[in-house]
């Protein structure tokens, strides 16, 4: 029987690398911003809460932002 668990709380890691970009629109102008994650890594990640990524467009300049949820679990087997 497997059991799933799920973890939560803070990483305790400075710097959270991660091999995934995303794409986003920038709501002012419509250009299409990158957000690179193995280059722009995440900050003392907590798991389970929303984090808040700020863009700024490349070019209109516009700060807007999305949000990521890191969720990390294990099953035991």
């Amino acid at each position: 029987m497997s059991k799933k668990h799920k973890i939560s709380g803070e990483l305790n890691i400075k710097r959270f690398y991660l091999p995934l970009k995303h794409d986003s629109q920038c709501p002012k102008c419509s250009t299409t911003n990158t957000h690179d994650f193995a280059f722009e890594p995440l900050h003392y990640p907590e798991l389970n809460n929303e984090i808040s990524i700020v863009i700024c467009c490349e070019n209109c300049n516009n700060d807007y932002e999305f949000k990521l949820l890191l969720e990390l679990g294990v099953i035991i087997k």
